[in-house]
């Protein structure tokens, strides 16, 4: 490659060095593609063969994101990755370790943020795919002195096709506990619970099966245990540029308890957006 090629080669492009038949060292952009936009830096070492273990680190600011670093080795069965992530209120330091298995994979992350030494976080969890379903469940546990919370939620979703289009729902449970001393001196115990459970369901076309855009119809349910449910019901439609427009058209209304007189909300816009 000549040298002009080299200083006209503009710094968004990937460079990729193939080091062997195995391997190949990838770099990233260093400068924003856009004013004030997120930058990002990469060093990598990538198996060709997904059985052999990798390498990887990268750098990544600006985008009104927090700064961050992130490191991580292994391969698609087991890898482990150390995270840091630079706020105003301290570092917060993410160690995981993750693996796949067939439809499996499962997950186990520790949470250390420096500006509250005393907290600790651990999110624990599997999903399985079968299908055209999945299932997951994932334990949250925050530690603070005497008082843990736990939340575990259990999680189930799907899609099929439907007429023109595809029908996909989910149904959720959540279940939230907390433990701690009642008086100073005491064994921890359980101090409060919390349980919620989630339906969702929802339709989109697909792209001018329902005249020239598409249409998406949606509804979800929150329950929770001892309270008042929390509906919200809505649909929209979108067309890509119509009449040769520079934007999309999308049209909105939804619904906040649309069955409950007493607390029945809704709200409906016609808005501009770039070209999907």
């Amino acid at each position: 490659m000549a040298d002009k090629d080299l200083a006209d080669m503009p710094v968004t492009r990937y460079l990729t060095l193939h080091s062997n038949d195995y391997y190949r060292l990838m770099g990233g952009s260093l400068i924003p593609d856009t004013p004030g936009g997120p930058s990002s830096a990469t060093l990598a070492l990538d198996p060709r063969s997904k059985v052999l273990p990798g390498a990887n680190i990268s750098l990544a600011s600006g985008g009104g994101q927090s700064p961050t670093a992130t490191v991580s080795a292994g391969g698609k069965l087991l890898e482990f990755q150390s995270r840091l992530e630079k706020t105003p209120g301290g570092d917060t330091v993410t160690n995981t370790v993750s693996g796949k298995a067939g439809p499996v994979d499962a997950y186990f992350s520790k949470i250390e943020p420096s500006g509250d030494p005393g907290l600790r976080k651990t999110v624990a969890g599997a999903n399985l795919n079968i299908g055209p379903m999945r299932f997951s469940a994932q334990r949250d546990r925050s530690k603070q002195g005497a008082v843990d919370t736990r939340t575990d939620t259990f999680r189930a979703s799907g899609s099929v096709p439907l007429g023109p289009g595809r029908l996909s729902g989910n149904v959720g449970r959540q279940f939230v506990e907390e433990w701690g001393p009642q008086r100073v001196g005491q064994d921890t115990r359980p101090t409060g619970k919390r349980h919620v459970t989630n339906y969702g369901l929802g339709w989109k076309s697909d792209e001018g099966k329902v005249g020239p855009g598409i249409l998406n119809v949606r509804g979800d349910l929150t329950d929770p245990r001892g309270g008042k449910t929390q509906s919200t019901a809505g649909a929209s439609y979108s067309i890509n540029r119509p009449f040769r427009l520079p934007a999309s058209v999308v049209a909105d209304i939804s619904f906040v308890n649309p069955l409950d007189p007493e607390r029945r909300q809704y709200e409906a816009w016609l808005r501009l957006k770039r070209p999907f």
